[in-house]
């Protein structure tokens, strides 16, 4: 639904990879179709009806609920490849020997600084 009425896209059963896209309020298309209404259903859109008009014939379509759960079954069946990126391996932290010297830590040592004194101002 927009604010301008109803757009509906209907798929023929005989080619389906062809798209009609209907439009309510609009003239007929090349095939000599027109949308007439829609019947939404709040609680199931499956249920959804529209009514098109075909050379003078009213003809009710609703989805087709089993080629909607075999496509559905068919997507879930694809496994999904790898990703393949073109960027570079993220670097890992190299090991250092841990063999620590005899009473030396094994952290870094801290940095020590020594406290410059401040200098005097002149009045």
């Amino acid at each position: 639904m927009f604010d301008d009425g109803w757009f509906v896209t209907v798929v023929d059963r005989k080619s389906p990879k062809e798209r009609i896209f209907l439009r309510e309020g609009a003239a007929e298309n090349s095939k000599g179709l027109k949308l007439i209404k829609v019947d939404k259903n709040a609680d199931d859109y499956l249920k959804t009806t529209v009514v098109v008009n075909n050379g003078g014939r009213q003809i009710t379509i609703g989805y087709n609920s089993a080629d909607i759960k075999s496509s559905i079954a068919k997507a879930t069946k694809v496994t999904s490849k790898p990703r393949t990126t073109n960027r570079p391996p993220i670097p890992s932290a190299t090991k250092k020997p841990s063999v620590p010297t005899s009473g030396a830590s094994t952290r870094r040592p801290r940095v020590r600084r020594t406290p410059t004194p401040p200098v005097p101002r002149s009045k």
